[in-house]
């Protein structure tokens, strides 16, 4: 499991860091996007190595993720995709 910072933008459109602790990219994002006072993703940093994580867009939208997420019925096939994913990309959208 890897900790990664997360500069986030809050409903008020405020800029903050947050640490979350994740087994992959994927479900670093999932996670945040379960937090609903976040409306965007800013930058992910993988704080082991310092990886800078590349954002394909300028921010990833975290309203529009969760308008997917609630379509998701199967948690636990859901955490076993998203953590086997590790490494598999080098951009996140």
């Amino acid at each position: 499991m890897d900790s990664y910072l997360v500069e986030v933008i809050d409903e008020n459109n405020e800029s903050c860091v947050i640490i979350n602790f994740a087994e992959s990219i994927h479900e670093l994002v999932d996670n945040v996007v379960c937090m609903e006072n976040f409306l965007y993703i800013k930058k992910i940093r993988r704080q082991s190595d310092q990886k800078n994580i590349k954002l394909v867009k300028n921010v990833i939208d975290l309203q529009e993720l969760r308008t997917y997420r609630i379509l998701i019925d199967d948690e636990v096939e859901l955490r076993n995709t998203l953590i086997n994913n590790e490494d598999k990309v080098d951009n996140i959208q």
